[in-house]
């Protein structure tokens, strides 16, 4: 039985929270506002974190500055919207925005977060 026990850390959902942030940041250095460029510092959620079918996604989150997180992202949703139907191509905005309302129970934050290491050794390395 001991063997089925699973570590602590390294596989909750925090954890996966973080890795996720790791790597929209190694993907978008600079803010992704089409009129900065200063260093990204958060990746902000698409839609909201609690809508778990697309929390994990990093293509459901952007790297922006703090300004631009707070200001635009948070301040102006319907023009962060239209940035992000331009950025993801309306179809795969709306196929996502769908999936967001999907129920999901049970996800094995483990499973997750491994593949996420994988995602930022691999970003990572590109750099």
């Amino acid at each position: 039985m001991e063997g089925n026990v699973k570590p602590k850390g390294k596989g909750t959902k925090k954890d996966c929270y973080s890795i996720i942030q790791e790597i929209v940041l190694a993907r978008d250095k600079i803010c992704q506002h089409p009129c900065c460029s200063h260093q990204a510092e958060s990746g902000h959620h698409v839609w909201k974190r609690d809508r778990l079918a697309v929390a994990f996604l990093p293509e459901a989150l952007v790297g922006l500055c703090t300004q631009h997180h707070t200001g635009w992202a948070h301040g102006d949703p319907a023009a962060f919207k239209l940035f992000m139907i331009k950025r993801l191509g309306a179809d795969r905005y709306y196929e996502l925005r769908r999936k967001s309302y999907e129920v999901v129970k049970n996800l094995d934050y483990h499973e997750i977060y491994a593949g996420f290491v994988k995602v930022l050794r691999t970003c990572r390395r590109g750099q």
